[in-house]
């Protein structure tokens, strides 16, 4: 030790340098001996970095900063910094992907193919929505799936200068978004809080893994579904600028706003749910954080920075709006509010995402929900609100499905997509707040134990400088050391399989999914040569087999296979897909190989990934892998004579004109193979003909065109409506308010007449709240107390259900007693001992396990219906009763049953159901088929019809594997 405790160079230098050099090399030894190199290292950078701490405490403190550089350009060059930071991740996540090359799994090859006909066959024609005839028999393109991802796939393309071709592009675009989502979370966390949980919120978000519709790298990498991920990035830059929206006077950061969110809606119509619920929370918290000051100015600026968002984003989606109906519906519940607090206690309410995230971003939403700034009290109320309308629990609650039937179309669980950047920042501000605070709480402690940190307090200021001196001198780093030496030997060997399994999980992961596994380029096709193969032998014959008439070629290569549609551009050729089809919603998808559906669609070729016995087909050629096949049932025109006879022939068949000539003595009805879409019109002669819907086979996935057969001239054209126009006009206005509001603020300061309009407006508005102070509360306080009325209203709705019995549609009846609203009444019993089930508020829980609950549950039941029912799954050999006592049924019962579409299965066991009534059966069911739900009704006897009953419902069954059972009851009465 030094004299008058003042360390010597080797204390606080040459000895933790030498430590060091000996941590790292125990490091590679086995247990403990890597565990003391772990101290070592821990203690010598501890050390080095609080001497040097303490050495530069007062070395500026009287000397004036100088920068080549203003706070502003400072500010700047941060920001490109952490974008820069970004940028490298992305380009570690995506190696194979930097290089050009383009990902063909999933969903990638039709987004890629969105692209090449957006480019070719509708820009290059002057249309941006129009007819295919691409896939199925013909879809609306661009009008049921969002074009925001295909134009900014062309915009890349546009910004190379024709350096990048259309593949690569795509890949691009595809790394591009990586960037603007990371970056949007960035940029709310920074605004929010700092730079640096920006940034580390931003690296959590673009190496969070996910899980399917969780977002994350398995949803948008691995299952292509970039787009929504890419709508998000959009719509966090719009909401980093609502702060200044709501309290500023600059008209720019309006103008921010409603591009950013005008962009996000054009790329994915989720956002329009999401804004929806940003912008009512965001007002209220800028009620909570600033008062009713200013509240009008706020709320106008709002409303015009939402009204430019929507005339851009309305580009798409009043054209979608206007033709829904034709859209298939892929909605899907989420979970409960009982399991999602579950799973926040057992860390999985998010699937794929790291526990350790949920941990600290739950913590994180808990101390924003008492901030009182802006930011972070927006990212609490926001991240619960979206939790709790997102659950099954709030639909059922207020029976908002059975109010709206266009919320069947959502698929609820990918709101935790909208939660996770507001997750990942809270997460983020805990981790650092929780640094901040130990590195602190050390600090603090050191200098009450030295005697270091002197106060104006406790000396004169003049003595300052020589005070700082004293401290440096009389700081030990011994006791730093041995402390540190002890943190690092005793931590390490916990804290190094939580960082490795976290690398290994988390990083390594993506990156050999990437390189090796999932995320597949087209470097990466293990049919690359076939593929090739069949394109040149496709170019030789395609052109002769198109003077026999319109064919289709058909790909039979896996439901979930979508590589292979990218030999549409190479060969210009419509396809059909054997199996599901991705990014496009249109309702008559058709998807299967029947006879009778290949030659109404005109297929010739099937081209199949395996050797094929079926009679119909006739092998043509075999390329190594591939196999090509001839459909024997080809017929060359794409129409049909039906119910009768006549010669048609075809004169013009392009995407949006057909015509066709019936010869003399036509009779019947005439099919177009062609599905139908509202735009479409006929014409015979010139005069107009209704379009009827023909279905083959009696499937819901066809729609064929049919008009009346009689000689002379069909005409069938596809019209764009007023809608398509009108959206584009104030697409065309949106862009001009848009720059209007961007010079708004610079024109203002250089046109005097300007500027005083400006702000003879906003002070009107600021005087009208002043002198209309009470009206304004009033009318608030009314529109609160109408919104609080339709939710109590819709609470206490009992829409009931409609069944189509004989006996029911005779009479006018009314609704007995409502099982599912009443479910509280029930008991339930497990076991033939009827052990029984104890209850936890709107649940019976009759074991451990999430599926031996009995509770009420939205579910899909049958063709993709939504509906309330008694969730009551069955147990092994182990009848489960649930009992009503003593309830007033009515005259008859009635109901279904079924099993929901989470638990479908092929050759699945039945599940028996069955109905007691004051102990006698009265009913008994089982279930046949998992993709319908079976009804039942049964009349009560005269001695017991409106009289108080006892109702058991029991389920059993031998296998329960899967067997999601639900059921619905309700009483009749009749007149």
């Amino acid at each position: 030790m030094a004299s008058n405790n003042k360390p010597s160079f080797a204390e606080w230098f040459i000895f933790p340098l030498v430590a060091l050099f000996c941590g790292l090399a125990l490091l590679r030894n086995a247990a403990p001996f890597w565990w003391m190199g772990a101290g070592l290292i821990t203690a010598s950078l501890a050390t080095l970095f609080r001497y040097r701490e303490k050495r530069s405490l007062h070395a500026t403190s009287n000397e004036e900063t100088k920068t080549f550089l203003n706070e502003r350009w400072r500010q700047r060059l941060m920001d490109v910094l952490c974008l820069s930071a970004l940028a490298v991740i992305v380009a570690l996540m995506l190696p194979e992907v930097t290089q050009g090359l383009r990902p063909i799994n999933k969903d990638h090859t039709v987004h890629f193919v969105k692209a090449w006909q957006l480019q070719d066959a509708f820009l290059g024609q002057g249309r941006l929505w129009g007819w295919s005839h691409q896939w199925f028999a013909g879809y609306p393109a661009q009008y049921l799936y969002p074009i925001g991802s295909d134009l900014f796939t062309l915009f890349v393309r546009g910004l190379s200068f024709g350096f990048l071709n259309l593949e690569q592009a795509y890949a691009a675009a595809f790394w591009l978004h990586f960037l603007v989502v990371g970056y949007g979370v960035f940029r709310c966390a920074s605004r929010g809080y700092s730079r640096t949980v920006g940034l580390l919120a931003a690296v959590l978000f673009l190496t969070d893994i996910g899980s399917f519709r969780m977002g994350g790298w398995v949803f948008t990498a691995q299952w292509g579904v970039w787009p929504m991920s890419l709508s998000l990035g959009f719509g966090l830059l719009a909401i980093s600028h609502l702060n200044d929206v709501l309290t500023s006077t600059s008209w720019r950061s309006v103008a921010w706003f409603g591009l950013w969110m005008g962009l996000a809606l054009l790329v994915h119509p989720i956002q329009l749910i999401h804004f929806g619920v940003v912008l009512p929370v965001a007002i209220v918290v800028r009620w909570l954080v600033k008062g009713g000051k200013g509240w009008l100015l706020a709320m106008g600026r709002v409303l015009l920075g939402g009204s430019i968002g929507l005339s851009l984003g309305g580009l798409w989606l009043f054209p979608f709006f206007s033709t829904q109906n034709y859209a298939q519906s892929y909605g899907a519940p989420w979970w409960d509010t009982f399991r999602m607090g579950k799973g926040i206690y057992t860390l999985d309410l998010l699937q794929g995402t790291w526990p350790a995230i949920l941990a600290f971003g739950v913590v994180g939403l808990f101390v924003m929900l008492f901030s009182r700034r802006f930011f972070p009290l927006l990212f609490g109320l926001l991240s619960f609100t979206l939790l709790l309308t997102s659950s099954s629990s709030f639909l059922q609650g207020f029976h908002l499905i059975d109010f709206l039937k266009s919320l069947q179309n959502i698929q609820f669980q990918r709101f935790a997509v909208l939660l996770k950047p507001y997750l990942f920042i809270a997460c983020a501000v805990s981790v650092v707040v929780l640094f901040k605070h130990l590195a602190k709480q050390g600090k603090n402690e050191d200098e009450q134990e030295t005697g270091d940190a002197p106060t104006e307090q406790e000396q004169p200021k003049e003595n300052l400088e020589q005070g700082a001196q004293e401290v440096e001198a009389s700081w030990n780093p011994w006791p730093v050391f041995v402390r540190y030496l002890l943190v690092g030997f005793l931590a390490a060997p916990v804290l190094y399989p939580l960082v490795s399994h976290y690398m290994e999980r988390h990083v390594k992961h993506i990156y050999r999914r990437n390189i090796k596994d999932d995320l597949e380029t087209d470097k990466d096709d293990k049919y690359r040569i076939e593929k090739k193969a069949f394109v040149n032998w496709a170019l030789q014959q395609f052109p002769q087999d198109r003077k026999r008439g319109f064919f289709r070629l058909a790909l039979y290569v896996g439901k979930h296979t979508h590589s292979f549609f990218d030999l549409g551009p190479k060969l210009q050729v419509p396809i059909y897909k054997i199996g599901f089809t991705p990014s496009t919603n249109f309702r008559y998808k058709m998807d299967k190989d029947s006879s009778t559906m290949l030659q109404a669609l005109n297929v010739l070729y099937l081209l199949s990934r395996w050797q094929l016995s079926s009679k119909k087909y006739e092998l043509v050629k075999r390329i190594g892998q591939l196999y090509v096949y001839r459909f024997k049932g080809y017929q060359p025109n794409p129409f049909q004579v039906l119910a009768g006879q006549g010669s048609v022939q075809l004169k013009t068949f392009s995407d949006e004109d057909i015509v066709l000539v019936a010869g003399p003595g036509s009779q019947g009805q005439l099919r177009l193979n062609v599905s139908y879409f509202p735009r479409w019109s006929a014409t015979h002669n010139g005069s107009p003909l209704p379009l009827l819907l023909t279905q083959v086979n009696g499937s819901k996935q066809t729609g064929f065109m049919t008009v009346p057969l009689k000689p002379g001239t069909y005409h069938f054209r596809f019209r764009r409506g007023m809608v398509e126009w009108l959206s584009l006009g104030v697409f065309v206005l949106g862009i001009a308010f848009l720059f209007g509001l961007f010079w708004a603020d610079s024109l203002s300061n250089r046109v005097v007449w300007l500027k005083e309009s400006l702000g003879s407006f906003q002070d009107s508005l600021t005087g009208w709240e002043t002198r209309y102070a009470y009206v304004i509360r009033m009318v608030l306080m009314c529109g609160i107390l109408i919104v609080a009325g339709v939710g109590i209203g819709l609470a206490l709705w009992n829409p009931g259900q409609r069944y189509k019995h004989p006996l029911l549609r005779a009479h006018r009846y009314t609704l007995g007693f409502p099982f599912l609203s009443k479910f509280k009444k029930a008991t339930a019993y497990r076991g033939y001992q009827r052990k029984e089930c104890r209850r936890t508020l709107n649940r019976l829980i009759c074991g451990p396990q999430d599926w031996q609950h009995l509770y009420v549950k939205q579910v899909r039941l049958g063709n993709n219906e939504w509906k309330q029912c008694i969730w009551m799954h069955p147990q092994r050999q182990t009848p489960v009763v649930l009992q009503y006592k003593n309830v007033v049924v009515g005259d008859l019962m009635t109901g279904y049953f079924g099993i929901a579409k989470t638990g479908f299965r092929k050759h699945a066991p039945s599940v028996t159901f069955q109905v007691r009534i004051n102990g006698k059966r009265s009913y008994t069911g089982k279930t046949r088929d998992d993709s319908k739900r079976s009804p039942f009704r049964i009349n009560l006897p005269t001695t017991l019809r409106n009289k108080p009953v006892t109702v058991e419902f029991q389920v059993n069954a031998h296998d329960t594997g899967k067997r999601h059972f639900c059921f619905h009851a309700q009483g009749i009465k009749l007149p």
